[in-house]
């Protein structure tokens, strides 16, 4: 699968999608780049885009959906959504992608609700991967903190993993992260 690709796959959709609210959300560490967009949910339904690029000439692209809603109380909100994404790897060498299943959370601080902590998990079986890719998993977490009514920065930790036909255990990226999610 070319760069070319996976790059046009994702930023096709991070043209304008109309006038409504969406999130904006960028991080970089020493070896990678990620950004991803996703437009407000729409009844409970969530898209997101996204496209990391890793200094060692990987490059992931994904498109995701899934259904958000409060998992909790309003005086201690818990927002989690459940579904799915599918990922397009590109390595220098083995390529290909996976339909991953996974999760993510978010928990604000109920009377310190400018913090927030914030994990998510997608894991792809062999079933649900094609290419030279076996299976895909990824997982992270990270503490938010709103400096703006519509921006917040955060620190995280993750680690993205595939087995390819050729290679067990490649890491595609893993470390702290710095960030940024603004909300328009």
């Amino acid at each position: 699968m070319s760069r070319s690709r996976i790059i046009l796959f994702s930023m096709v959709f991070f043209l304008p999608l109309g006038a409504q609210a969406a999130k904006l959300d960028f991080n970089l560490s020493d070896e990678a780049f990620l950004i991803r967009y996703a437009p407000d949910a729409n009844r409970g339904m969530q898209l997101d885009y996204g496209l990391l690029h890793q200094e060692d000439e990987i490059y992931i692209g994904s498109l995701g959906l899934h259904l958000v809603d409060n998992a909790a109380t309003e005086s201690a909100p818990v927002q989690v959504g459940l579904g799915g994404r599918l990922q397009l790897i590109d390595t220098e060498g083995p390529s290909g992608g996976a339909i991953s299943v996974g999760a993510w959370g978010r928990y604000s601080f109920p009377g310190a609700n400018r913090f927030a902590i914030a994990g998510n998990v997608y894991f792809a079986p062999d079933v649900t991967s094609f290419g030279d890719v076996e299976n895909f998993l990824e997982y992270g977490v990270r503490g938010e903190y709103e400096v703006l009514r519509n921006g917040s920065l955060y620190l995280g930790y993750r680690k993205i993993e595939a087995d390819f036909d050729v290679v067990d255990n490649a890491d595609l990226d893993k470390g702290l992260h710095f960030g940024m999610q603004f909300t328009f």
